[in-house]
């Protein structure tokens, strides 16, 4: 899954079938869900579960364009 900064909006390339099927899994079990950068363990930021808006965590930047995984992935 990537991130990608357009200006001020940041849009999410979900690139591979288990991003959405455990996207789509966790619909009605949580809300949001975490995007760590690859190799990270802390997260730069989150995702709804039901509308896919991504929303930056509190104090994190994303580059032009950033690789991040699913917190269970």
């Amino acid at each position: 899954m990537k991130l990608i900064r357009h200006g001020t909006e940041i849009v999410t390339v979900i690139e591979h079938q288990r991003e959405k099927t455990y996207l789509i899994s966790q619909r009605g079990k949580q809300e949001w869900v975490s995007l760590f950068p690859v190799g990270d363990t802390i997260p730069v930021a989150e995702m709804n579960t039901t509308n896919l808006q991504v929303r930056l965590c509190a104090g994190q930047t994303v580059a032009d364009e950033e690789e991040v995984v699913l917190h269970d992935h």
